[in-house]
């Protein structure tokens, strides 16, 4: 399993930091020899202490691949971006 924090440090001050989101990616040993399927957690953390979490699910991924681009897949399918936001030009021109 790969976990990843994702921390908030004031300034670089390691003493104030707060953690904003952790991750998880689990092979669900489901997978090939040469693909694995993996289980993603997404919980997000608010500045109050509540959180909220998401799932998602990475099938067939080439398990040759290193650990860093799982965590990249996985994020971006369990959060991905919005790809039709506006620009700040298209903002000025109003």
């Amino acid at each position: 399993m790969l976990r990843v924090t994702i921390e908030l440090l004031p300034e670089g001050d390691d003493t104030l930091a707060r953690t904003l989101a952790m991750m998880t990616v689990a092979n669900d040993d489901t997978g090939t020899p040469l693909n694995g399927h993996y289980d993603v957690k997404l919980t997000y953390i608010e500045p109050d202490g509540s959180a909220f979490t998401k799932t998602a699910r990475v099938e067939d991924f080439d398990r040759d691949r290193p650990a860093v681009d799982l965590v990249a897949v996985a994020m971006s399918t369990i959060n991905p971006l919005k790809r039709g936001m506006a620009s700040f030009d298209d903002q000025l021109a109003q």
